[in-house]
């Protein structure tokens, strides 16, 4: 049991001082203490330490770890497979690695874990957001943290995890959130990319392959061919890229006009399992997107996987050549992607206007103008909750709920002038 004692004394100059003592016996038996300056704030602390220390879970400040160390255990962790998990993907892990090295470190590195009170975590939320840091990349930053502290927990550095009583609002009414809202293509720059993977399907252009250009105009024809029937399927199915280069023959109906999306392909070129339980979906396909399919699963490079869009052995299609093959040389062909300084010496680098995954996010859009209810796309785009739908697509269901009041009140109107006489009469 832990006692509360409050201390006052007066110095050599006369000064009187108040403190209140907090004393206790952690669980291996040593007799610990800690000094505050406000009661509220001891108080605080009796009742914590008196509950840490009854379920074993507490840890004194000289024991505990700087944050740093921290998010560099659970980095490790994250790599080797977390609570019997599978290791995360190196993408996924160097996405990790970058929100620790660029927001928490700097700013929190230095901290003991024991010291991360609420208000801290708190502040280190509003300092990124003052830095100008996104509102979505300070959430993941919190988020990221919150993880840290519960590696620390499970390996009894840490007592308690404060981080997760600290929100970030991912909608705000100002110009910001306008800022965060994804990229969305319009219809003509689809149908420009649509239009220019078509001609290259009969005429392509030269296919960079290890900074050489090739000389075989069928090889180039079939990876022409392959990139604007891929274009095709993502748009009408608003697939993920990864599902779409790990999508099996065997998960293609034609005779249904359906695809069944079971695996995809890491950025490693390894195929799992998709992203959640949610993407395990079956998606309707258009009968033309249909009859362009029948006609590649024809023709397409064979191999052990039977990929429907496989490279030119038969393996997998990593994302990274397909990136540098085919869509940024189809983006520069558009118009959509320029030459730019890559900050390695004088090197420059292509740079496109949006990503194929932008591709995802038109199909949801035009999905959502014909009428689907929020629950209606969170299955199609396998969503792992409708919250990711409505943070992702939410200003989507509000212009579209906007147009059909607008529309309602014009129709509305009309009646109320004239009745239900046709126009012109």
């Amino acid at each position: 049991m832990a006692s509360l004692q409050k201390r006052t004394w007066t110095n050599k100059d006369g000064v009187s001082s108040t403190a209140w003592r907090v004393t206790y016996t952690d669980q291996s038996g040593r007799i610990r203490t800690k000094q505050f300056k406000k009661q509220s704030a001891a108080k605080a602390f009796r009742n914590t330490v008196t509950s840490t220390v009854a379920d074993g879970t507490h840890v004194h400040d000289r024991d505990t770890i700087t944050v740093k160390e921290a998010a560099d255990i659970w980095l490790q962790a994250t790599l080797n497979g977390r609570d019997g998990r599978a290791p995360v993907e190196q993408q996924t892990y160097k996405t990790y690695r970058s929100t620790v090295r660029n927001q928490i470190e700097p700013r929190l590195g230095s901290m003991k874990l024991s010291k991360l009170s609420r208000a801290a975590i708190a502040g280190f939320r509003d300092e990124l957001l003052a830095d100008g840091v996104t509102r979505f990349t300070t959430k993941r930053a919190v988020a990221t943290l919150g993880s840290i502290i519960d590696e620390a927990m499970s390996r009894e550095l840490v007592a308690v995890n404060r981080a997760r009583g600290v929100k970030v609002a991912t909608r705000t009414r100002d110009a910001e959130e306008d800022s965060e809202r994804v990229e969305i293509p319009d219809a003509d720059r689809i149908r420009d990319l649509i239009s220019r993977a078509r001609a290259w399907s009969v005429t392509p252009p030269n296919i960079v392959i290890n900074r050489r250009e090739t000389k075989n105009p069928r090889f180039a024809r079939e990876r022409g061919r392959m990139l604007y029937v891929l274009l095709r399927v993502s748009i009408a199915t608003g697939m993920r890229i990864s599902e779409v280069l790990g999508l099996p023959r065997a998960n293609v109906d034609l005779a249904a006009g359906t695809i069944s999306i079971t695996q995809r392909l890491s950025q490693s070129g390894k195929i799992g399992k998709p992203k959640s339980r949610a993407g395990y979906r079956t998606l309707d396909v258009p009968a033309d997107v249909v009859k362009e399919l029948r006609e590649w699963i024809l023709q397409r490079p064979k191999g052990e996987l039977d990929l429907v869009f496989p490279n030119a052995s038969g393996g997998v299609e990593l994302y990274t050549n397909f990136r540098r093959r085919f869509w940024l040389p189809l983006m520069q062909s558009v118009g959509a992607a320029r030459l730019v300084a890559s900050g390695k010496g004088e090197a420059l680098a292509l740079e496109s206007d949006f990503t194929i995954h932008s591709l995802r996010h038109f199909h949801a859009s035009q999905y959502i103008a014909t009428g689907a209810d929020p629950l209606d796309v969170k299955v199609r785009m396998g969503h792992s909750s409708i919250q990711v739908t409505y943070d992702v697509y939410g200003h989507l269901f509000q212009s579209a709920e906007a147009q059909a009041r607008r529309r309602a009140q014009v129709e509305r109107m009309e009646a109320e002038l004239f009745g239900n006489r046709p126009r012109g009469d």
